[in-house]
């Protein structure tokens, strides 16, 4: 009856973020470990993507999704919103925001706020411009990459932010 419920938790994880899940490997190893009569769910970090654009949302959540449990949201109130709900991805992708644009701000907020200045953001400029990517930085933005970028690129840098993420959350718990 355990495995039953499991696998029902794991179909509606899957009906309400299936293309962040479905193809994940938090699945695949999930599905593999019920096949092996092991119901256990192996934790995997998770992105917060920001994204007002939908088909480069999907993108995201569909290349990032294989490593990571993602969530994506399509402005930054919502990103807020998600935050302050007690959720703490261990990296942001999100997208350039005008400087002074109240989207920007919101940026801001979330790198400087206690809970979440520690949280890797990387942001997404548009066109090699290199006063985008200056201004993401002095918000608070930990790397930038110019759209259109190498998919492989973000994976590296996906991996090194959220690998310092977690040594640094290790630190804040034993100290």
């Amino acid at each position: 009856d355990e495995i039953n419920s499991f696998n029902r938790d794991i179909e509606q994880v899957i009906e309400a973020y299936p293309y962040s899940v479905k193809y994940s490997n938090w699945y695949l190893s999930a599905r593999l470990d019920l096949f092996n009569n092991n119901p256990k769910i192996n934790v995997m970090e998770k992105v917060l993507i920001i994204e007002n654009s939908h088909m480069m949302r999907l993108f995201l959540a569909n290349h990032l999704g294989r490593d990571y449990e993602v969530t994506t949201v399509d402005t930054t109130k919502e990103a807020l919103q998600y935050l302050s709900e007690g959720n703490t991805p261990q990296l942001i992708v999100a997208d350039y925001y005008q400087k002074g644009s109240e989207q920007f701000q919101a940026l801001e907020r979330m790198k400087n706020h206690m809970k979440w200045r520690n949280i890797p953001m990387i942001v997404l400029a548009d066109n090699d411009k290199s006063e985008q990517r200056l201004e993401a930085f002095s918000m608070g933005a930990n790397d930038c990459l110019s759209k259109p970028f190498n998919p492989i690129e973000l994976t590296f840098r996906a991996k090194n932010h959220s690998a310092k993420s977690e040594v640094q959350t290790q630190y804040r718990t034993v100290a």
